[in-house]
C-alpha cells in the first residue's frame, strides 16, 4: 500500500495562490517544518503571462475562475524513501510528465522530505498541483480570459479548454485511475533502482521485493485472501507507541518471506556448544578418578568454545586464532580422554564434539571479516586445525569398525601428541 490523495480546489473555499505558497515554501510558509528539506520544485506548462511568475497564475486562477469553477487539482503521492534524491527525482519528473504533459496542464510541484514522528524515518512525498485548463490549441490568452468559459465555436474569444475527469471518461474512477498508473511507474523506478528492501517484523529482519500495489486494503484481502487492517488516525500522545495493526500488516503481506527467513535464521545459527552437544548423550556422569582430569578440562576448554560463539557474533575477529587455539588444545585433551575410557558413549561423545567443532570453524570462516593482510594466515592456521580435527575423527570411525585394532590405534602418534 502506498499514500495517494487527490483533491480539488474550487473557488470561494480553496486557495490555490495559498497551496503554491505551501509547495514552495514560499511566503508565510517560507519557515520550513522541523527536519524539513524541500528536494524538488519545478513550475511548468504556463501561459506567457505566467512563465517566469507561477504564483501569478494560481493568484489569477482564484480571482478570475467562473463561480465554484476547479481552480486546480492537488495530488499528494508518497515517494519510495529506498530511492536515492536523483532517482526519485527522476521518478517525479516521470509522473508529471503522465499527469499534465499530454494537455498541456500549467503545473507547479514540489517534494518534501521530513521525519517520521513514529520512526524516524525519511518521508518522501509528491505535491502535484495542476490546472485543468489546458493550453493545447496554442491560443495565447490574458489572465482575465484565459479561465473564462471555452467557446468551441469561437475559441479566441472565451477562455482555455477545460478538460476534466468527466471530458476523459474518468468520472468517478478517477482516483482509482491515477492510483495505478502511479503503482506502474513507481515499481519501474524500484525494479531499476531498489529492486528488494528490508523490513522488521517481531524482531526479525529480512528482505523483500520493493513494490507498491494501489489496491485499498479491503480490495487487497478480496484478492490475496489476507486480513490486512486499516490503520486509524494515531493520536499525538501515542506517536511513539509500538503500533500492532501496523505490524499485523506487514505479516500478513509478507507472510511467506517471513517464514522464509525465520526458518533461514534458524539454519545459519552458530552450532551449539560441543559440551551442550555431549549432554546430549549423557555421558557426563560420574567417572572414576583417572578420568576425572581429563573431563574437567574438556568442560574447562569447551567453555572457552562459547566465548568463540559470542565473539562470533559480535563480528571481533581480534582473538580469531587464540580461540580456534582453544578449540585445538580442546580437542588433544578429549583425544587424552578418550584413551582412558575406551567405552561406546565416549567415542560417540568424541565424534559428536568433533563433528561439531568442524561446523564451528567452518562457522567462523563465514562470520569472521578477516582484514586481507591477515586472510591467508588465519585461513591456513584454520586450514591445519580443520585437517587435525579430521583426522581424529579418523581415528575415532576405525576404532568404532575395529574394535580389534584399539590397542594398535590409541598408540598413534597422534594420539600420543597432546598439548
Amino acid at each position: 500500500m502506498y499514500y495517494f490523495n487527490l483533491r480539488h480546489n474550487t473557488k470561494q473555499e480553496n486557495s490555490s495562490k495559498n497551496t503554491f505558497h505551501y509547495l514552495t515554501r514560499t511566503a508565510h510558509f517560507a519557515q520550513h517544518k522541523e527536519h524539513e528539506k524541500v528536494e524538488f520544485i519545478q513550475s511548468g506548462n504556463m501561459p506567457l503571462w505566467a512563465k517566469n511568475s507561477p504564483g501569478d497564475f494560481w493568484g489569477s486562477a482564484d480571482k478570475y475562475e467562473i463561480s465554484r469553477g476547479r481552480t486546480a487539482t492537488v495530488l499528494t503521492i508518497a515517494l519510495p524513501k529506498e530511492l536515492s534524491i536523483q532517482h526519485r527525482t527522476e521518478l517525479v519528473q516521470t509522473l508529471i510528465h503522465n499527469f499534465t504533459q499530454e494537455y498541456q496542464f500549467p503545473y507547479t510541484a514540489a517534494v518534501h522530505n521530513h521525519e517520521s514522528s513514529l520512526t524516524g524515518e525519511d518521508q518522501p512525498h509528491l505535491h502535484l498541483m495542476y490546472s485543468e485548463r489546458s493550453l493545447n490549441d496554442r491560443i495565447e490568452r490574458p489572465a482575465e480570459q484565459f479561465f473564462k468559459q471555452y467557446r468551441p465555436k469561437n475559441p479566441k474569444t472565451g477562455g482555455a479548454p477545460k478538460i476534466t475527469a468527466n471530458a476523459l471518461g474518468q468520472g468517478k474512477n478517477q482516483i482509482k485511475t491515477f492510483r495505478y498508473i502511479t503503482e506502474q511507474l513507481i515499481n519501474q523506478a524500484l525494479q531499476s533502482y531498489a529492486p528488494v528492501k528490508t523490513i522488521r517484523i517481531k524482531d526479525l529482519e529480512f528482505e523483500v521485493k520493493n513494490e507498491v500495489c494501489c489496491l485499498s486494503n479491503a480490495d487487497y484481502n478480496q484478492q490475496y485472501g489476507t486480513q490486512l487492517k486499516d490503520v486509524p488516525q494515531i493520536p499525538r500522545w501515542k506517536l511513539h507507541s509500538p503500533d500492532p495493526i501496523i505490524t499485523h500488516n506487514l505479516f500478513e503481506i509478507y507472510k511467506t518471506e517471513y517464514e522464509n527467513a525465520k526458518q533461514q535464521q534458524e539454519q545459519a545459527t552458530l552450532p551449539l556448544s560441543a559440551f551442550e552437544a555431549a549432554k546430549d548423550l549423557q555421558i557426563y556422569q560420574t567417572v572414576n578418578e583417572k578420568q576425572s582430569f581429563y573431563e574437567s578440562w574438556v568442560v574447562k576448554l569447551d567453555e572457552l568454545s562459547k566465548e568463540v560463539i559470542r565473539r562470533a557474533k559480535l563480528q571481533d575477529y581480534a582473538n580469531y586464532d587464540h580461540y580456534l587455539d582453544d578449540l585445538h588444545r580442546k580437542q588433544s585433551v578429549l583425544m587424552e580422554l578418550i584413551k582412558f575410557r575406551q567405552t561406546k558413549e565416549t567415542l560417540q561423545m568424541g565424534q559428536k564434539i568433533l563433528k561439531n567443532d568442524l561446523k564451528l570453524i567452518s562457522a567462523l570462516i563465514q562470520q569472521y571479516p578477516i582484514k586481507p593482510y591477515y586472510r591467508d594466515q588465519s585461513l591456513h592456521s584454520t586450514q591445519y586445525k580443520i585437517d587435525y580435527v579430521q583426522e581424529q575423527l579418523e581415528i575415532l570411525d576405525f576404532i568404532q569398525q575395529n574394535k580389534h585394532a584399539k590397542k594398535m590405534i590409541l598408540n598413534h602418534p597422534a594420539l600420543s601428541n597432546t598439548s
